[in-house]
């Protein structure tokens, strides 16, 4: 029997064989049969109560690959179903993160595949998880289902990315769950500013399978709901690739830090970055001062320990020289 979910080596991307997408349509349609449809228009009311739909921003791949950004849903109605659609998550703010300061979306997406775990067991997922019933749910038409909690009201990303990377990490750390983004890093709000999920309506390229929205349960959150899931005292840290390019060799956890922990030793950074630069002009001005007019003639390679102090080399000079050198240097 030919293994599903076979990866050509060196992509990581699934390859779906015909027998996969025989697997994901028995899934969609047995998801179907305890779930209840809802539009394309309805999604986007749903997730922006209120608000003026020709606001909303969609990415799309193009047949040449190339991705385009299309805003409204007038214009979103003129696109092919068979293409590949990507909603993102920005409401009238624009499709770069430096545009996007604010979301009043959570969303949770569980990568496993469907011989891992089937759809209908990662609605069971998020019980466990113990997650409050998502506003709505959307099918992607592959492995996937996208969950949506929607909240009351935009809040900053920065808030949101805090509850948003907590809810992937305890998903892997304590369930094993293959939550797409659990290794984000802590520094990563612009993965959450500029996420693109796929739009309700529209194919997936893979199994040919349209993505659809489902289950709107009526609830809307506040931020406070989700942040008092993951106090701070058990929220886990970011994890630490081995090795970034090879993730066979695995990593660790590191300990959790609060963004004001973050921001103090980025700014520490910072100064002792700023120290340092500081620290080697005046070595420059003493070097300069010591030999003269001829000083910036000197052509460096490099630098060397002598002495517990940091020296620089230049061509044809000996140890015996930087020791004298050492010797002689004005404090």
């Amino acid at each position: 029997m030919e293994a599903p979910w076979k990866q050509t080596q060196g992509e990581s991307e699934v390859k779906y064989t015909e027998s996969d997408r025989q697997l994901v349509r028995q899934q969609l349609e047995e998801l179907k049969a305890v779930t209840t449809e809802i539009s394309q228009e309805d999604f986007f009311k749903i997730l922006y109560p209120g608000q003026d739909l020709e606001k909303v921003w969609l990415r799309y791949v193009q047949s040449n690959g190339k991705r385009k950004n299309v805003r409204g849903l007038s214009q979103i109605r003129h696109l092919s179903s068979d293409i590949e659609t990507h909603h993102v998550l920005a409401y009238g703010q624009g499709t770069r993160s430096a545009d996007i300061s604010s979301t009043n979306l959570l969303f949770y997406e569980d990568d496993s595949l469907p011989t891992e775990r089937s759809l209908l067991q990662k609605l069971d997922d998020l019980k466990k998880m113990g997650l409050p019933e998502p506003t709505i749910m959307v099918p992607t038409g592959g492995k996937s289902i996208h969950f949506y909690w929607v909240l009351k009201q935009f809040y900053s990303i920065n808030r949101v990315y805090e509850v948003q990377v907590q809810m992937y990490r305890q998903a892997k750390y304590h369930h094993d769950f293959k939550a797409d983004g659990w290794d984000w890093h802590d520094e990563q709000q612009n993965s959450l500013a500029v996420a693109t999920l796929r739009t309700p309506g529209f194919m997936h390229n893979k199994t040919l399978e349209c993505a659809f929205a489902c289950n709107f349960s009526g609830e809307y959150y506040d931020i406070e709901n989700f942040e008092t899931l993951y106090p701070v005292e058990k929220r886990i840290g970011a994890w630490q690739w081995n090795d970034r390019k090879d993730h066979s060799k695995g990593g660790f956890w590191l300990p959790y830090k609060s963004p004001e922990q973050r921001q103090a030793e980025k700014e520490e950074k910072q100064r002792q970055d700023e120290q340092r630069r500081k620290e080697a002009a005046e070595r420059r001005k003493k070097h300069a001062a010591y030999y003269g007019e001829d000083y910036d003639q000197i052509s460096f390679n490099g630098t060397i320990s002598l002495l517990g102090v940091t020296v620089s080399i230049w061509k044809n000079c000996t140890l015996t020289d930087l020791e004298s050198i050492r010797n002689s240097y004005p404090d």
